[in-house]
């Protein structure tokens, strides 16, 4: 009998194995009001900060409908974003709605390729939390901390 891959009962659920993962074509920008953009801060009800590659501006994102709680987007995504054809071609307004989100192999496809103009960068604990540290010369402390470290353990 042949094998029965899409389960049934609890014995043969159990059996089954992933065979593969399929892929996606990777989707590019199509027109001139569709940008690469990197999520932000999550803003609620489907609204996100993002901030555009091309230009570095900062926009409100809107997810579409087709994506709104199907897919799930953390800030450091990378997602296409459209342009709104209600605002002016010369500003854009400042909303954008986003209709596609990348993979973490697709953005590095993207970034390999040269779409992305500015490279992707980790997002920082500083600006996520707005605690600025400040630029001191840590090995010359790490150093003397050795050092008492030494003192405290010789003289016991």
């Amino acid at each position: 009998m042949p094998r029965n891959f899409k389960g049934g009962n609890k014995a043969k659920k159990r059996g089954n194995k992933k065979t593969g993962m399929s892929t996606r074509g990777l989707r590019m920008k199509d027109a001139d009001d569709q940008e690469y953009a990197k999520i932000g801060k999550a803003l609620g009800s489907g609204r996100f900060s993002v901030t555009i590659f091309s230009d570095d501006s900062e926009k409100m994102g809107t997810v579409c409908g087709s994506l709104y709680k199907r897919v799930w987007m953390r800030e450091g995504d990378v997602v296409l974003v459209s342009y709104r054809s209600c605002n002016s071609a010369q500003d854009h307004g400042k909303h954008v709605d986003i209709i596609h989100k990348y993979n973490p192999d697709e953005a590095k496809t993207l970034e390999r390729n040269g779409e992305l103009k500015k490279a992707l960068e980790e997002v920082k604990v500083s600006e996520a939390t707005g605690i600025t540290f400040e630029d001191e010369n840590i090995d010359s402390e790490n150093e003397n901390d050795e050092d008492d470290i030494g003192d405290f353990i010789m003289g016991i």
